[in-house]
């Protein structure tokens, strides 16, 4: 025969597991706190551009500091929109047409 026991009686045995588990603190990782840290202006205008030339599924807080650079100042020259649009392409991937635009740019 299956006993069964008062919701007060297993409210109580249970009660000393709750009041401990109240004084635990986990940290979150800090991978989690990173990806839901917000973007400073310069990322945000980058994020914006990026989408804006067809790359939106870049995250900016993955790109190098001249990555970043390179693409703020092709977004801001006087240059046509598929010219930009191929050269952040190039500055993505990376490579050795990223390395032959970089001297003749120069």
């Amino acid at each position: 025969m299956i006993r069964r026991l008062p919701l007060a009686g297993v409210l109580l045995a249970l009660s000393p597991l709750a009041a401990a588990a109240q004084d635990t603190f986990v940290a979150p990782p800090p991978a989690a706190a990173q990806a839901t840290a917000p973007l400073t202006p310069l990322e945000a205008s980058l994020a914006y551009s990026l989408r804006r030339y067809g790359f939106g599924d870049v995250d900016v807080r993955d790109l190098s500091p001249a990555q970043r650079a390179a693409i703020h100042h092709l977004v801001y020259s006087d240059r046509p929109e598929s010219t930009i649009r191929l050269r952040i392409g190039t500055i993505l991937r990376g490579g050795p047409l990223q390395s032959l635009l970089d001297r003749v740019s120069r």
